[in-house]
């Protein structure tokens, strides 16, 4: 079963933020680059939901693939049970691994 990936808000200016920096720093085709292996990985959603780990804030889950950046998600119907029916993917957020997140930050509606 295909999973519906959702981008939110947020996450979707971290990868534009991502994006910019990279082309600054190490030039558009790093940035183009890195940019690509992060869809991709989301991708990988789709099809498997819980290939990440257990987030650090309650109902996420965060994919390292990609590193240093984790890609922080939540599965619309997870309750951990390996019965559940899991629902939509939603990408919260793209964190570098050296940021500091905020420990006010809840997971975006």
């Amino acid at each position: 079963m295909k999973h519906r990936i959702n981008w939110g808000h947020q996450a979707r200016i971290d990868v534009l933020l991502i994006r910019q920096y990279l082309s600054v720093k190490a030039g558009r085709p790093v940035a183009r680059r890195i940019a690509g292996r992060l869809f991709s990985a989301v991708d990988q959603l789709q099809s498997m939901p819980r290939i990440g780990r257990i987030g650090a804030r309650v109902g996420t889950r965060e994919l390292t693939s990609v590193q240093p950046y984790i890609i922080v998600y939540r599965i619309d119907g997870d309750t951990g049970s390996l019965e559940d029916r899991l629902g939509d993917v939603e990408i919260l957020r793209i964190w570098h691994g050296a940021q500091d997140r905020a420990p006010d930050d809840p997971p975006r509606e």
